[in-house]
């Protein structure tokens, strides 16, 4: 159930749950379909290199276009046989993406939610501002200046709608718009036909982390 609260930067909606009965997870837990948490562990590992294999062409596409972008511009083989000899590179590329970058930011974009034929305006316009309400919290405009300019450079940008826990109250959860910095770490359902990914079943986000910190989670 959604409630809107005031805060000093206006409102924002947050999902207010039925309070769960709290109790510890049993250790033996088993996901449902598999017989043991090795199977289940085994079968994402194995769901993941098969979504990484299936956009392979692409993603090394985008990797060369990232160091094409950060300066690293000549032919390795050339570089080879130049080995000692000086190599300039006068890298334009950030000129030409600040550029765009600009414009994008100049002629924002911003949702907009339109009632159905029958459906309520006024119940229309309290979604768009929760919504704007949400992107303000969020300082949304910089997620997604950073992921269309990635966009630019690579030909892929992400970022995602989270829920987070409220810090006033352990059962509240504030919808919020987070960054994801790098787009290649974003490893979408290789039977995913839809363009924009709606009709994904899953979607991997890889996060490398010391093994300690992992731990401590």
């Amino acid at each position: 159930m959604a409630k809107k609260n005031k805060t000093n930067e206006g409102e924002v909606e947050r999902l207010k749950f039925a309070e769960p009965e709290l109790r510890d997870v049993e250790k033996t837990y088993v996901p449902e379909g598999f017989e043991t948490v090795e199977e289940y562990l085994e079968d994402v590992r194995e769901t993941h290199r098969l979504d990484i294999q299936a956009d392979d062409d692409n993603r090394k596409a985008a990797l060369e276009d990232k160091k094409f972008v950060a300066g690293e511009q000549w032919d390795p083989i050339v570089l080879e046989q130049r080995k000692g000899l000086p190599c300039l590179v006068i890298n334009s590329i950030p000129q030409f993406t600040a550029q765009l970058v600009g414009d994008w930011r100049t002629n924002r974009v911003a949702v907009k939610v339109l009632p159905s034929e029958n459906g309520d305006k006024n119940v229309a316009s309290v979604r768009s501002d929760l919504i704007r309400s949400i992107e303000t919290k969020s300082r949304a405009t910089r997620t997604y200046d950073s992921a269309f300019e990635s966009m630019i450079q690579c030909g892929d940008g992400a970022f995602r709608i989270d829920v987070q826990y409220a810090g006033d109250d352990v059962f509240d959860q504030d919808i919020v718009v987070n960054p994801i910095e790098d787009a290649l770490s974003v490893v979408w359902d290789r039977m995913s036909i839809d363009p924009t990914g709606r009709d994904a079943s899953h979607v991997f986000v890889d996060d490398a982390i010391p093994k300690k910190e992992f731990k401590r989670r």
